[in-house]
């Protein structure tokens, strides 16, 4: 490998790459924050009654109560299904 050639960004080094240290492998991730990042921090700071909707519309929508026998009903009722399913064999 020629000497100016410079992979990742990283000089090369003799010996194991785990001897990399963390600022050199990139200082920019541990303090990055994309755009939607900082939109949505911003956007819950001011409606601070954001979450609190979003999890009750969850419970509305999804965590319902599940009926035991409805599902072992659907269950037992099930067709496997054909190899082929545009077979009309």
């Amino acid at each position: 490998m020629p000497d100016d050639c410079n992979a990742g960004g990283l000089a090369p080094r003799e010996g194991n790459s785990s001897d990399l240290q963390p600022t050199e492998i990139g200082a920019m991730a541990t303090n990055y924050e994309s755009e939607i990042t900082l939109f949505l921090k911003d956007f819950k700071q001011s409606h601070p009654g954001t979450e609190e909707r979003q999890r009750e519309g969850r419970a509305r929508l999804w965590d319902k109560p599940q009926d035991s026998e409805l599902l072992e009903g659907f269950r037992a009722a099930r067709v496997p299904q054909k190899p082929y399913v545009y077979s009309a064999d």
